[in-house]
């Protein structure tokens, strides 16, 4: 991802019956670190309180490139659309 914006970007997650979420992004050092979120957490595990889940990709003119892995579990049958942009 990269952003040529002036604003924050974020991905979006657009299902509630995304039980667990396991955001990787990178941090200091080029090592990965991981957000756990996802319906059955406590609601103060999302970054953002809505209903579904955002997810916070690169700030404002960060035009550098950043990748990003997502895990998503569930018992469900579900499609899991994606949408990135701003808020």
């Amino acid at each position: 991802v990269q952003n040529h914006s002036q604003e924050h970007i974020w991905l979006e997650v657009g299902s509630t019956f995304a039980w667990y979420l396991d955001f990787y992004f990178p941090g200091q050092n080029k090592q990965y670190q991981v957000h756990q979120t996802g319906a059955r957490l406590p609601y103060s595990s999302r970054f953002y309180p809505v209903n579904l889940f955002w997810l916070p990709l690169n700030k404002a003119g960060e035009t550098y490139t950043k990748t990003y892995y997502l895990r998503v579990a569930t018992q469900l049958p579900y499609e899991l659309p994606f949408q990135v942009g701003s808020l």
